[in-house]
């Protein structure tokens, strides 16, 4: 859909092989053991399946995702091109949604007090360590929440990282649904946001982050009010880890800076663009992150919008 064309011919397939959720598809044939081919609606082609033995799949509606019987984690996005390995333990606990409707993007594996989710934007694979194994999972769209019980731990593809809360006891309550989470303790209820403190809207629902040629775009920026920001754009993205700030997710040698914000009073500026309604631009995805700079200096997450 994003392409407006045809995927390659990939030979032999039938319809009553293949499985479909929103982006993505998955094909097995009837006389293999499992699944050989991913079909991804952003590049708009298929993929060959990893070769290891597959212990549980996750299958969603922007991911797929392999544990080996063994250990070890294959992730694909519905943005990517190729797999994305992660080494681990053998998997406890593969987690997809849990809210209707079933549009999950984001997966969750669990391997002891390890926890990794695949980050269906970014392609990539993100840790966090819980204290004790964690037990509730609750999932939609791309937000989602985890508890080992002490604690609440909250990751979304857009935030694009792991938080956590202290729980005063044991989950009373709790749900996810699209960006956002929460969890009940009994005492107090902790909203968890998937949106992240730099965010778009334009023409598309929200959760698409796509902008046709000549659209509107508003890019957000969130932190404390009186902080000082700096929002910048890159075409590139990267993974530049730099101490005491965070990690640099746009390239510095192409990025440019649109605007240097005092954040008012609600701690939220919001910028206009129209975006140029060039056809060479088509496919190009930009970058955005900040830098806020209050009681103390940080990164934000960084969020892409996809050029349609």
């Amino acid at each position: 859909a994003t392409t407006g064309t045809f995927s390659a011919l990939l030979a032999g397939a039938t319809l009553a092989d293949i499985a479909t959720r929103a982006e993505t598809a998955i094909w097995q044939p009837q006389n293999l053991p499992g699944p050989n081919f991913a079909y991804l609606q952003h590049p708009n082609h298929w993929v060959m399946f990893p070769t290891q033995a597959i212990d549980q799949l996750a299958h969603t509606a922007g991911s797929i995702v392999v544990a080996e019987a063994g250990g070890g984690l294959w992730g694909l996005s519905l943005h990517g091109s190729s797999w994305v390995h992660q080494a681990t333990p053998p998997i406890d606990d593969l987690w997809t949604g849990t809210s209707r409707p079933a549009m999950e993007m984001t997966v969750v594996a669990r391997a002891g007090l390890d926890l990794w989710a695949f980050n269906a934007r970014t392609s990539e694979w993100r840790h966090t360590q819980t204290s004790a194994p964690a037990t509730l999972f609750q999932g939609n769209n791309t937000a989602l929440i985890v508890s080992d019980g002490a604690r609440a731990y909250g990751f979304s593809s857009w935030s694009d990282r792991w938080s956590s809360v202290a729980l005063a006891g044991p989950v009373a309550r709790s749900s996810a649904q699209v960006q956002a989470a929460f969890v009940d303790d009994g005492t107090s209820v902790h909203a968890y946001s998937g949106f992240g403190q730099v965010s778009t809207s334009h023409d598309y629902p929200e959760y698409w982050r796509a902008a046709t040629l000549g659209a509107r775009v508003h890019v957000h920026v969130a932190g404390e009010p009186g902080a000082v920001s700096v929002l910048a754009m890159s075409p590139v993205a990267t993974h530049l880890p730099i101490p005491g700030l965070g990690t640099l997710r746009i390239d510095p040698a192409t990025m440019g800076v649109l605007a240097l914000p005092v954040l008012p009073s609600d701690g939220i500026f919001a910028l206009r663009m129209q975006v140029p309604n060039v056809p060479a631009l088509r496919g190009l995805g930009l970058h955005f992150q900040a830098m806020v700079a209050g009681p103390a200096a940080y990164l934000t997450n960084a969020v892409t919008v996809q050029l349609l």
